[in-house]
């Protein structure tokens, strides 16, 4: 058998799933999808959205229960400076 094998074609969906020989002999099952770009600009949107929801909610338990927000940030600010490569 020749590989890359195609295992089956979806041509409605634009969907191919392909068999591929792995360097250690095993065989894997890719699927490969068509991807429109506004399905790709509907699932990025959902995804950021929802990435910055929970960054919103982690930052306003960070502000619970403090009494200076602005000493909070600028210590804060100094932790990822002294962290984050130059």
């Amino acid at each position: 058998m020749r590989l890359p094998y195609v295992v089956s074609i979806d041509f409605w969906q634009y969907k191919v799933e392909v068999a591929v020989k792995m360097t250690d002999g095993k065989l894997s099952l890719f699927t490969f999808q068509s991807v429109t770009d506004e399905s790709k600009r509907t699932e990025d949107t959902a995804t950021w959205s929802a990435w910055l929801d929970e960054y919103t909610q982690r930052l306003r338990q960070e502000e619970e229960g403090v009494a200076d927000i602005q000493e909070a940030n600028t210590d804060r600010c100094t932790v990822m400076n002294a962290t984050n490569p130059r």
